[in-house]
């Protein structure tokens, strides 16, 4: 039927059936995750930007991409508000992220400070002697001067409040 009996891990490579579980979590196959919170904001976002599309597509008379859009999206939206997924979510990224129009995708580096660029920056240097991975002068006066902005505002550290000194920075 329509419903799950039991859950047995097995293992593929003894062929050896684990006992019997209670529960199982299972995530998403994607790293888009967002609360409840963060998914209803975008949903809002991306509604109003579908209306704004469709409107352009209905001006240019373009009937068939605007009905095509209207439907994909719609059923994306559906599958976000049932399930927290959707086939293709990355074209959604902006929304589920609270970035702005046009605004880059976060990296990795987005979310730490400009010391740990330099520290990183430094690192290469020194492992392979190499000019190209050398910190750029600017980088090292920003990192003195406590100009350790992020993109994000917040990442591994918050500097907002009590800045490291250039010390113990190791600088």
């Amino acid at each position: 039927g329509d419903t799950v009996e039991r859950i047995r891990p097995f293992d593929v490579t003894t062929g050896e059936i684990g006992e019997e579980l209670e529960e199982l979590v299972v995530f998403a196959n994607t790293h888009y995750g967002a609360g409840d919170e963060r998914l209803q904001k975008a949903v809002v976002s991306i509604e109003a930007e579908l209306r704004s599309r469709l409107a352009e597509l209905g001006e240019a008379g373009k009937l068939l991409e605007s009905q095509r859009l209207r439907m994909r999206t719609e059923y994306d939206l559906e599958m976000l508000a049932e399930t927290g997924v959707c086939s293709g979510i990355e074209n959604y990224s902006r929304h589920l992220d609270g970035r702005s129009a046009g605004e880059a995708p976060f990296t990795l580096l987005d979310f730490v400070g400009l010391d740990t660029v330099y520290k990183i920056a430094e690192i290469m240097f020194t492992e392979y002697r190499e000019s190209r991975y050398a910190p750029p002068p600017l980088l090292r006066r920003m990192v003195l001067a406590g100009m350790l902005g992020k993109k994000s505002g917040k990442g591994f550290y918050d500097y907002s409040s009590t800045p490291p000194r250039v010390s113990s920075l190791g600088l």
